[in-house]
């Protein structure tokens, strides 16, 4: 491998009702075009890191092309994992790389986890408040946002290879590792 893409989640000032903001982080600059979003710029942050930054400055000093995919998250709702952050991680991967993910199920949870966010908010006039707040501002600043609508290339025209030549591949490798044991 000589590219790796991470991909995580931020608590955020944003409102659940608007499409949530991506961010990218990068160490080339095609990987704007590829995902449809401008690289930020580079933070002068000296303080703790998770594993994530660890792992990508690895990847960067070995040469490898490396992304960062982040998605920020509704702060206020800690109800569980949010199925709207990995929903828009996998539309903007699969934007991406030009492949097309079923999200059959996650679109379940989506819809369940919408219902129970409507229930909260319907108990909270201080809630609802707050959301229109984030939805102004929102509005306001209208922050990044990948363009699904506008794939970045036909399913299998991304960097991925194409099936048929990854099977094949895997083959071979098997059978060589195979004869060499």
């Amino acid at each position: 491998a000589t590219t790796s893409v991470t991909l995580g989640a931020q608590p955020a000032a944003v409102s659940h009702t608007r499409p949530l903001p991506v961010t990218l982080s990068a160490s080339h600059p095609e990987f704007e075009q590829q995902f449809g979003l401008e690289i930020r710029a580079t933070s002068r942050y000296q303080g703790p890191v998770g594993i994530v930054s660890v792992l990508n400055l690895h990847h960067r000093d070995m040469e490898w092309r490396n992304a960062h995919l982040r998605v920020m998250a509704p702060h206020y709702l800690t109800m569980g994992p949010n199925p709207n952050v990995a929903t828009t991680l996998v539309k903007t991967i699969d934007h991406g790389f030009g492949v097309s993910t079923p999200l059959g199920p996650l679109e379940e949870r989506v819809e369940a986890f919408a219902d129970q966010v409507r229930e909260a908010m319907q108990e909270s006039s201080e809630a609802e408040s707050y959301v229109t707040q984030l939805e102004e501002q929102y509005d306001e600043n209208q922050p990044q946002l990948p363009t699904f609508d506008a794939p970045a290339g036909e399913p299998g025209s991304g960097n991925l290879p194409a099936a048929d030549d990854l099977l094949s591949d895997l083959e071979n490798f098997l059978r060589e590792r195979r004869q060499d044991e």
